[in-house]
């Protein structure tokens, strides 16, 4: 391979890591034209497709390339990943079977491809299980990363904190790690923490507008009663995470009946001062504390609501 594709490869990396994914995908376009086998380029150029969420655009990169290299572990991977992002869980279950049939050997992929399935179904005690057995004590970085996200998407927010401190230790700019800090601080009521998170994973990735979202909507859990259903809800999804769903169902019930007298006590100015009735004004406020938790930690429902593409103008390479 010469050294003019190594270097431009190695400017589509930069390129891709400091945000501007037009101009990684230019270039790499470039070499794949030059080059339609280079694996290292294919592979960057469906990494870029799924940081930038076209996860149909990646599933048909990774079809066609596998049309023709049928034997590219990493390709099978990156398409599952795909199917993962396109919530096709029948399709993610066919495609594991296949992959397990012909790379019986490649156990550590096969592993995460069944956490990921596990956790699409919603299967979390079957996550949590496989989370203890094969990523109990992780050190190398890439173990840590994956550990730190699996355990976020579980909410087992104080896990997680732990894990996704360390990885971003590794990984300083990484979009997806600091999006899932910024969650995860949010979730724990520490506001301040999650707003520079959220900056931070905003200048890696200037298309994550949940975290925008995110930065904004702290502002309003500062209130006294919205901070009261902050620790609530989180307590109850961290809970529902933790133990039998029949006791955080009552658990989460009890706490939000012992918090539910402070909250309407801190509405109280607002109830005076808008001359409304306190049964409404507590209803209407809750309903908008509650949605507001939703959309900053559901970035499924986020999507669903705000999902237009905004247009982020990028230096040109």
């Amino acid at each position: 391979m010469g050294e003019g594709q190594i270097e431009g490869r190695g400017t589509a990396r930069a390129l891709y890591e400091a945000g501007n994914t037009e101009g990684a995908k230019r270039i790499l376009g470039r070499l794949l034209e030059k080059n339609p086998d280079d694996y290292l380029s294919a592979d960057l150029m469906v990494e870029t497709l799924l940081n930038e969420g076209e996860a149909k655009a990646a599933l048909e990169y990774c079809d066609n390339w596998l049309s023709r290299h049928p034997n590219a572990v990493g390709m099978h991977v990156h398409r599952f990943s795909a199917l993962a992002k396109l919530g096709r869980k029948r399709e993610m279950a066919s495609s594991l079977q296949r992959f397990q049939k012909n790379f019986p050997h490649e156990q550590g992929s096969i592993s995460m491809m069944e956490l990921i399935l596990d956790a699409k179904k919603g299967k979390q005690n079957s996550v949590r299980k496989r989370i203890e057995e094969q990523l109990g004590e992780v050190h190398s970085p890439e173990l840590i990363r994956v550990k730190a996200i699996a355990l976020h998407n579980l909410n087992d927010l104080f896990e997680a904190d732990f894990y996704l401190s360390q990885a971003i230790e590794h990984y300083p700019n990484d979009a997806e790690l600091l999006s899932a800090m910024a969650t995860n601080r949010f979730q724990i009521g520490r506001l301040a923490s999650a707003r520079k998170f959220a900056a931070r994973s905003l200048a890696a990735d200037p298309t994550k507008r949940r975290m925008a979202f995110l930065s904004r909507m702290t502002w309003l859990f500062y209130y006294p009663s919205c901070y009261f259903m902050l620790i609530a809800m989180s307590a109850g999804v961290f809970l529902w995470a933790r133990v039998n769903k029949l006791v955080a169902l009552v658990s989460y019930m009890i706490l939000f009946s012992l918090v539910k007298g402070a909250i309407t006590l801190s509405f109280f100015p607002l109830i005076i001062l808008l001359g409304i009735s306190t049964t409404r004004a507590v209803t209407l406020f809750t309903a908008i504390a509650v949605l507001a938790y939703f959309f900053v930690v559901m970035d499924q429902f986020f999507k669903a609501v705000f999902g237009r593409k905004k247009t982020i103008k990028l230096k040109k390479y």
